[in-house]
């Protein structure tokens, strides 16, 4: 964990039973957002969904053993829902890729929580850009080996990331031989459906696509993965 560590040892022990709480605010696109320690690790959580460093942490790092991310000539990345840099640490701690990375995040109170806690200047060659995702993906002009895409506004997707104009544009982002990630909750009425519409539209791109599942607690996410053609 990349996470500070500077939290009491007695909070970290009394974490393991029930989460500690460093810091609350309420958000931009959502209402509440929270900082914790809990199970002695450095949470960043709203009042539905873990954001950052738990399960959705999960999702990337089994995602990327599967993809064997290390082995891949990586020298740019795009993170498209920063959160609290969960992607970005585990690119660096769990698999040394120490590279230029943009971070896109739309709420500029997680990017506040996620400097203040997460030890985000250890990482010299991010760069955080507060802006709706949508929006920097159709006027950004750079091509990326990496992209990330972890949009939630809690435990949903906005339905503009699953349309065709959002997966040509994103398209045109990837280099040759770039790989992109992109990580979706189907555990809701409609999510699965508006998951699978999204995998049809990659489809027709021509790119090389794989599927992971997992079942975490209650919930279960698709990680789409497809590589340039």
């Amino acid at each position: 964990m990349s996470a500070k560590k500077d939290f009491p040892l007695l909070v970290k022990l009394s974490s393991y039973m029930l989460p500690y709480q460093i810091d609350q605010k309420e958000g931009k696109l959502t209402q509440y957002i929270e900082v914790v320690v809990d199970g002695g690790k450095l949470l960043m959580n709203t009042s539905k969904v873990n954001y950052s460093f738990g399960t959705l942490h999960t999702v990337f790092l089994e995602s990327f053993k599967k993809l064997e991310i290390q082995n891949r000539e990586i020298k740019k990345v795009l993170i498209l829902g920063f959160g609290g840099g969960s992607i970005v640490a585990m690119l660096n701690d769990d698999f040394n890729i120490n590279t230029k990375t943009i971070g896109v995040e739309a709420d500029d109170v997680v990017i506040e929580l996620a400097k203040k806690h997460f030890n985000l200047e250890k990482y010299t060659d991010l760069t955080l850009v507060n802006e709706d995702a949508f929006n920097y993906v159709l006027n950004c002009k750079e091509q990326f080996d990496l992209i990330a895409v972890d949009i939630f506004i809690d435990d949903l997707t906005p339905t503009q990331f699953s349309n065709k104009e959002f997966v040509l544009a994103l398209n045109k982002l990837i280099a040759p031989n770039g790989l992109v990630c992109y990580n979706r909750m189907v555990s809701k009425s409609g999510t699965k459906n508006e998951a699978q519409k999204l995998i049809q539209l990659i489809n027709e791109t021509g790119n090389k696509q794989q599927l992971f599942e997992y079942k975490l607690g209650g919930s279960v996410n698709w990680m789409i993965a497809y590589e340039s053609k």
